[in-house]
């Protein structure tokens, strides 16, 4: 989306998808969404002239070093399975910013 797009205009259309998570979902999937759309963000910025499979590879080298995030039985990871503290999860500011959101404007 980088490529085609731009940085910002992928980084707020990706925010905003991120306000469709599922109240359940905010405190896990959320924070995993957005701090691995800002590494692929950081990707296409760095690479772009990246054929799909360039991207692929260096995607699939970023996953193998831990550097995204999994969920595991409800456990924010590292992609690599080590346990990830909130200082390294990208844009946990934002994250907790549109959780909020969410769960203010959330019907019961």
């Amino acid at each position: 989306n980088v490529q085609k797009a731009g940085e910002s205009f992928t980084r707020k259309f990706s925010d905003a998808h991120e306000h469709s998570t599922p109240t359940n979902e905010v405190m896990t999937h959320l924070f995993m969404d957005i701090h691995n759309n800002d590494v692929g963000i950081e990707i296409g910025i760095n690479n772009p002239y990246a054929t799909i499979d360039e991207l692929k590879s260096i995607i699939k080298s970023r996953i193998i070093n831990g550097d995204l995030v999994i969920i595991d039985n409800d456990i924010l990871k590292k992609s690599d399975g080590n346990i990830i503290s909130k200082s390294e999860i990208r844009r946990n500011n934002d994250s907790i910013k549109i959780a909020t959101e969410i769960l203010i404007n959330s019907t019961f």
